[in-house]
């Protein structure tokens, strides 16, 4: 959700709150532009200890008052016809839930197999620098580039892709990194000296790998099974309780008609709007303090936020920022 506006109106009391603070004490002895801070407002914002519960806060509100338009307009319809087109919506609801934690369950795996790659390529290293010293011949980086490559194309992970997008990505990055091997094999055929030692080197690395490349493969495969059945039962709970929510309204829609559920509605909503304003003031409130605080310390004659001033002037975010932590 976007951060901006919420605090559009702190720019406003933040200059407000050193307005005037020098000239309280002391007499100005000759005409002068005025002394001006600057403050980057986002920054210390989202930095602030307190936004981190106000921010998940406001994505409650607007979660509830998601739930209560989806309420209403199921309490509106009354009818079995609008009861065919809840269903409806929720096998739409499921269709996003699960391309949404497929997504999620992709990116999941793809960090892993990034991390047993890592493990792999420290281990190959290894065993290269070991197997080495037997061996009178330095490798150069099209040498080692080469072994990366054969190392990648060997061990790639034959975990089914989630769907048509991942294959293709698969595909094209073999495709290319099958090219780049081509290229770096067809520029080292011309090489004579130690080439034949190295691929002697190359050949036992390889073999060794063998057992750390199956380990890898497990360890993915599980991995990805794991991930796959923990988010198939989240999407189960997540629709098992909208399933039960739409349920819960058409059975109060027959029992209690909507007026009780507008009270009820808007007395859970106000509670939520009031938590949420009060976060939101206090972090404005502290923040327009600090502010002031510096300000005065500083002889500053006005702070204006950077979103609404094109004038430079003394930078005092990273120090609202600081004090944060007093």
């Amino acid at each position: 959700m976007g951060k901006g506006p919420i605090f559009a109106l702190l720019g406003i009391l933040v200059c407000a709150a050193s307005i005037g603070s020098y000239y309280v004490y002391h007499q100005p002895v000759a005409l002068q532009g005025p002394r001006i801070g600057v403050v980057r407002l986002q920054e210390v914002v989202e930095k602030h200890p307190n936004f981190h519960s106000y921010d998940e806060q406001k994505k409650e509100l607007l979660r509830l008052e998601a739930q209560r338009d989806r309420e209403d307009e199921l309490l509106k319809s009354k009818l079995g016809t609008e009861v065919g087109k809840s269903e409806e919506h929720l096998k739409q609801l499921e269709s996003n839930l699960t391309e949404s934690l497929n997504q999620e369950l992709q990116t999941k795996i793809a960090l892993r197999e990034a991390e047993l790659n890592q493990e792999l390529a420290a281990k190959q290293r290894e065993l290269i620098e070991r197997y080495r010293k037997n061996y009178k011949v330095e490798p150069s980086e099209a040498d080692i580039e080469i072994v990366n490559l054969q190392l990648w194309l060997t061990t790639e992970m034959k975990v089914k892709p989630i769907d048509e997008e991942q294959r293709k990505r698969w595909d094209t990055l073999k495709a290319e990194k099958e090219q780049r091997l081509s290229d770096l094999l067809a520029q080292r055929s011309h090489r004579i000296s130690g080439s034949q030692q190295w691929k002697d080197l190359e050949a036992k690395v390889a073999e060794a790998m063998v057992p750390a490349q199956t380990e890898a493969q497990q360890k993915l495969s599980a991995y990805a099974t794991e991930q796959a059945k923990a988010l198939g039962a989240q999407r189960d709970q997540s629709m098992k309780g909208l399933v039960d929510s739409q349920q819960e309204v058409l059975a109060k829609v027959h029992r209690e008609g909507t007026t009780l559920w507008d009270a009820e509605w808007e007395q859970r909503l106000a509670q939520k709007r009031d938590e949420v304003q009060a976060l939101h003031d206090a972090i404005l409130e502290d923040i327009r303090v600090r502010a002031g605080v510096l300000a005065r310390a500083k002889q500053l004659d006005l702070v204006l936020v950077d979103h609404i001033t094109d004038r430079t002037g003394m930078d005092l975010t990273e120090e609202i920022i600081q004090s944060y932590g007093q």
